[in-house]
Parts: C-alpha cells; sequence; structure tokens
C-alpha cells in the first residue's frame, strides 16, 4: 500500500470533501492520479504511455484524468510546465486547484498561470515538523504574494530576530514562529538542535516574515539567508523578486560574500530565457534603476541552470552553488 507524506493531507482532505480528483508528484516527481474511488490496498489508476519522461507524464495525467486539483508542488515545477511546448496542447481546462509551496512563487509566475490556465496558484506554507500552518483559500480573500493567513487551531508571531522574544506589530519584518496541535514533540536525539527550535510552547520556524493588517502572512525569506550590506539587512528573495520582472530573464538566484568594507555584498546567478542575450552593463542598469543601492548586486554570473534541491527549490547560498569566498 502506498503511503503519502504528511504535506498530502491537505490533498485528500479536498478529496473527500469536494469530490474532486486529484493529482500530487511523489517524491521523485512521477505522477500518481486519486480518485474518489481509490481504496487502501489498491493502486490507484496509472496514467498511460510508459515511455513518456516524468515530466511528459504529468501533461498525459493533467490531459487525461480531466484532473480538478493538481498538487504541483513548489515553483520550478508550474515554471516547467509553463514553459513546455506540450503545454500548447494540453488539456487543462478542468483544473480548478493548484496549490504550490516548498519554495516561494514568484510574481510574474502568479500572473503568467492564471494568465495562461484561468485559474490562481494558491500558495500555502508549513514545515515538515508542523504542516501545514497557513493555506490561501480558493474561495475567499487572497492576496498577491502572501501565504495564507492561519489553518483553524494554529497561532502565528512575528518575533524580533535578535531575542526571539518580542513580539512584533504589523508590517514589522521578523522570525514567524507557530504553535498548534500539529506540531512535532521534538528532533529525534538532537536536544539542542529541538532546544533551539522549540521554546516555550512556541516553534521557532527560521522564515522571516511579517503580518499585515488582516492577519495575512508575507514570507521575506529564510533567516539564515539574510545577508547584511554595510549594516542593512538585505532579503535576498526581494532581490530576486526585481530581477524576475526583467523581461529576458527566466530564474535568478541572489547570495552573499564576504566583503572587507561592507561585510557582505550580493551576487546575482542568473539565467536569461533562451535565444536572449544581456550583458553586464545592462544588467547592472537595470539593478541600479530598479533597487537601493544597498540592494543591488555587485556581481553577476550568466549560468545555463541553477542548482535545485530534491524539492525543486531555487532558494541557494553560497555552498548550494559550490563556491568558497575568501575576505
Amino acid at each position: 500500500t502506498g503511503r503519502l507524506p504528511l504535506e498530502c493531507v491537505g490533498g485528500l482532505t479536498v478529496l473527500s470533501t469536494y469530490n474532486k480528483k486529484f493529482l500530487g508528484l511523489n517524491r521523485t516527481h512521477r505522477p500518481f492520479p486519486l480518485t474518489q474511488d481509490a481504496q487502501p490496498g489498491k493502486h490507484p489508476q496509472k496514467t498511460r504511455n510508459r515511455r513518456a519522461s516524468p515530466f511528459q507524464q504529468r501533461f498525459i495525467g493533467l490531459s487525461d484524468h480531466k484532473i480538478t486539483y493538481f498538487a504541483g508542488g513548489p515553483a520550478p515545477i508550474y515554471m516547467g510546465l509553463l514553459a513546455s511546448p506540450l503545454f500548447r496542447t494540453a488539456d487543462l481546462s478542468h483544473l480548478k486547484y493548484c496549490p504550490s509551496g516548498g519554495a516561494p512563487c514568484p510574481a510574474e509566475l502568479h500572473r503568467e498561470w492564471k494568465e495562461k490556465v484561468g485559474q490562481p496558484l494558491l500558495e500555502g506554507w508549513g514545515m515538515t515538523e508542523g504542516a501545514p500552518f497557513c493555506l490561501n483559500v480558493y474561495d475567499g480573500l487572497r492576496k498577491p504574494m502572501s501565504v495564507g493567513r492561519p489553518v483553524p487551531g494554529t497561532e502565528l508571531q512575528v518575533v524580533d530576530l535578535e531575542t526571539g522574544d518580542r513580539v512584533l506589530p504589523q508590517r514589522e519584518r521578523g522570525e514567524v514562529r507557530v504553535r498548534g496541535p500539529q506540531m512535532m514533540l521534538g528532533y529525534r536525539k538532537r536536544p539542542e538542535e529541538t532546544a533551539l527550535a522549540l521554546r516555550d510552547g512556541w516553534m521557532h520556524t527560521g522564515d522571516i516574515g511579517y503580518l499585515d493588517e488582516d492577519g495575512y502572512l508575507f514570507l521575506v525569506d529564510r533567516k539564515k539567508d539574510m545577508v547584511i550590506v554595510g549594516g542593512y539587512n538585505v532579503y535576498p528573495r526581494e532581490v530576486d523578486e526585481v530581477l524576475f520582472q526583467h523581461p529576458k530573464v527566466k530564474e535568478a538566484a541572489t547570495v552573499g560574500k564576504p566583503d572587507p568594507k561592507l561585510g557582505e555584498v550580493l551576487v546575482a546567478f542568473v539565467v536569461l530565457d533562451a535565444g536572449e542575450q544581456l550583458t553586464e552593463e545592462e544588467f547592472f542598469e537595470y539593478c541600479k534603476a530598479e533597487m537601493v543601492k544597498y540592494k543591488r548586486p555587485v556581481e553577476v554570473r550568466f549560468v545555463d541552470a541553477l542548482p535545485k534541491t530534491d524539492r525543486k527549490s531555487t532558494r541557494l547560498n553560497s555552498s548550494h552553488l559550490g563556491i568558497s569566498y575568501a575576505v
């Protein structure tokens, strides 16, 4: 009998509640369609054409099974679907619910998916230690770039980065902490890590974000990814978002490197759209027009592809890129 990871429970809930057809991706990113007829101990119906690549099978599964609920996962999955030549002939007219998680979705991806598919990407947020934390609902208020509001029974606060104890006011950025019945008890045989993560009943997530007036959470970056440039806190995801807006840029990831004067500076790794060209001078002129000085990358590297984690996230640091910087 196949088992689904904890993160997939939300999909099964929608399946049983709304009588929809669900398509998810397992750890190897191969599609496994489930219908309301799937029963324990029986294999769900498989997509046809065994010779098709896992990526091609996604289109086959979406079309053949008239999928209404597609748990595509992180942003690169949806970006890959949009970029594929098969997208033009795939029948996605039955899609109604497209949740995303595991990596942030750029604003441009939200716009393009809604324009071409007709349905919004619904970002959620959670961790293995206690997913889910926040969800965007299909038929309620959604705010661009927000991961939604806390799920029922879950409390959420934004606290200062220094002590992790002082609760911050609305729209002030800090570390997000949560508590609820779905939280873990601790890391197995890792008491030090458990003590850092679980404090006074709160799970300190390491994610940086802020809450707006309506209680919607906006995630900015990971605490460990924050770069301090000349005393200013810079969140690489915000820089990435600006770079994504350039018409020739397909993917971008910004990291920090040590600097003898400013402490750290930013380096951008950029993948261009097929057939496009962009000079360093043009890149830096764009950054100058769009960002304040301390947020601008001082170095750019044009690459063919960005390395991905096993969850297809493009959130990087220098170790992911195999780079060692010396001051």
